[in-house]
């Protein structure tokens, strides 16, 4: 009988198997291993769901991900969301903005300050933190909350 780390580590592998090999049907089966992420180890779900923003399908389908994250507290979520934003930045510059929103609630500014912060503890410097401002601005987003609380 398999156990809770086998079964989150089993989903993981085929989370990367249907992300490297985006062949026939690939969606669909990317699709049904989201809406069915273990129970277990949340930050790590969290975690491989945002590192599939890093090689998406087309974005309805991606939209399960931001589904799926929507039922995980602020807390998992802006963790996953801090550490990948780098590599979004570089990669998936819309997906780093769009993710920023966290599709689980309505942001306040206070949100978005606790997030600005966890942004500066993990990377050095404020560079990140500059990128993705400059982003929002050239978005044309920094009027659209909850982006206009970070770049005020």
């Amino acid at each position: 009988m398999k156990n809770k780390t086998d079964e989150c580590d089993e989903w993981i592998r085929k989370i990367k198997a249907v992300i490297t090999d985006k062949g026939k049907d690939s969606d669909t089966r990317f699709h049904e291993l989201i809406y069915n992420a273990p129970d277990t180890n949340p930050q790590i779900v969290v975690d491989t769901i945002f590192s599939t923003f890093l090689h998406p399908f087309d974005s309805s389908v991606m939209q399960a991900c931001i589904t799926v994250l929507s039922g995980y507290p602020l807390e998992i979520y802006t963790a996953s969301y801090v550490k990948i934003l780098p590599l979004l930045l570089e990669t998936e510059k819309t997906w780093a903005i769009d993710l920023f929103d966290y599709p689980g609630k309505e942001l306040s500014p206070a949100d978005v300050k606790k997030i600005e912060t966890k942004i500066l503890e993990r990377h050095d410097g404020q560079q990140i933190l500059h990128d993705l401002k400059s982003e929002i601005i050239y978005q044309q987003l920094d009027q659209d909350e909850p982006w206009s609380f970070l770049t005020a």
